[in-house]
């Protein structure tokens, strides 16, 4: 059961201390700003090697976890629960290398890698600045020690649980297990009606979890930073009207449109923003490829979450047109390229699933909603 306790800042956490039979001792995932431990009680200690807790962790068998001195502050006596130490960290004083049934076991010396989550936040509402640190133990723990650093960071220097806007902008780095090291940059926009910490964070947690547990190749990270700006205001167009056509022809407005493989469409898209103090026109065009079947030319804003796929599995792994992904670092670049919330785009889908064909963007400056529909009629 996880309980709240201090944080523990990287700087204290300085090789040095020892552990005796007794003491209270820590296995920690993470220190900072999100600072994830369990505290039990050193069992032994020989030869370097401490036994602890008398039970497992995460029973993970082989694991990488910060080995840290603790001090209690005082026995809780939980009476819808068990009792439980409220503590704080100490020394870092080695390596928790297995959390096996009987015990987790740590070797006092050499200290683990850390992973820094580093993060600056500004709010315009308020005129607040946050710059925040977590420094993460295990890989396999960055997706969510991200998302909680991240929300909370929001939270403390927002100020307020309501909408808001955000643009955000994120570098992960890392290492495949042949020893590949891999770097991914996004930038992004985000609204929210209900709560701007939540509403900013969902893509960037859905990347880092498909690559963590990606098809195609173990990974490690090594670091990730986060750069957010954070609006009390709903700042959002709308798509409101268009017209299009084809070729040197006319626009108009029409829901149906005759065309040939390798004619220009054109479109004339009007949006205007949530309070209507704002319009802007957009001019797209996208040529007709050869194609079969059904087809629609699409007047869309960006999707709210980012590319809509998902990759969990290598042999059905799509990005958001439909084009197979075969390799890590495809997935990668997938993820770069995929499609921003404040984007107006022209699209010729077909299909069923609506596989993209053909695209043309221009990009705003904030999310653009809405979508519109004119069906194809294709010709030899």
């Amino acid at each position: 059961i996880p309980y709240t306790g201090s944080s523990a800042g990287t700087e204290a956490m300085a090789p040095g201390g020892s552990v005796a039979p007794g003491d209270n001792f820590a296995a920690a995932l993470s220190y900072g700003d999100v600072t994830s431990a369990g505290i039990g009680t050193a069992t032994a200690v020989c030869d370097g090697k401490v036994l602890a807790f008398g039970h497992p962790f995460f029973l993970e068998g082989s694991t990488t976890m910060g080995a840290n001195q603790a001090t209690a502050i005082t026995i809780v006596n939980d009476p819808l629960g068990t009792p439980y130490k409220l503590a704080n960290l100490g020394s870092l004083v080695g390596v928790v290398d297995q959390d096996r049934l009987a015990a987790i076991r740590a070797s006092v010396g050499a200290l683990p890698d850390l992973i820094p989550i580093a993060s600056t936040v500004v709010s315009t509402g308020n005129d607040r600045t946050r710059d925040g640190e977590t420094q993460a133990v295990l890989s396999e723990f960055v997706p969510s020690l991200t998302f909680t650093h991240m929300f909370t960071n929001i939270d403390v220097t927002f100020d307020k649980i309501g909408e808001g806007s955000s643009a955000l902008s994120w570098t992960v780095t890392g290492v495949t297990e042949s020893g590949h090291e891999w770097s991914l940059e996004r930038a992004n926009m985000y609204n929210s009606e209900y709560d701007i910490s939540f509403g900013s964070l969902w893509e960037l947690a859905d990347q880092l979890y498909m690559l963590e547990n990606n098809g195609f190749e173990p990974i490690t990270f090594t670091g990730l930073d986060v750069d957010a700006t954070v609006h009390e205001e709903l700042m959002q167009y709308t798509i409101k009207d268009f017209k299009v056509g084809v070729n040197q022809g006319r626009l108009r407005e029409t829901r149906r449109l005759s065309v040939s493989p390798g004619d220009l469409v054109k479109a004339r898209v009007t949006v205007v923003s949530l309070e209507g103090s704002e319009t802007r026109v957009v001019a797209l065009s996208v040529r007709v490829p050869r194609m079969r079947g059904s087809a629609s030319l699409m007047i869309r804003g960006g999707n709210q979450y980012g590319g809509s796929f998902f990759c969990y599995l290598a042999e059905n792994c799509t990005d958001e047109y439909g084009n197979k992904i075969e390799s890590f670092d495809d997935l990668v670049a997938a993820f770069e390229n995929s499609s921003v919330n404040n984007a107006v785009r022209a699209q010729v889908v077909s299909g069923r699933r609506g596989k993209v064909k053909a695209s043309d963007s221009e990009v705003l400056d904030q999310v653009v909603g809405g979508r519109k529909r004119v069906r194809l009629s294709i010709g030899k």
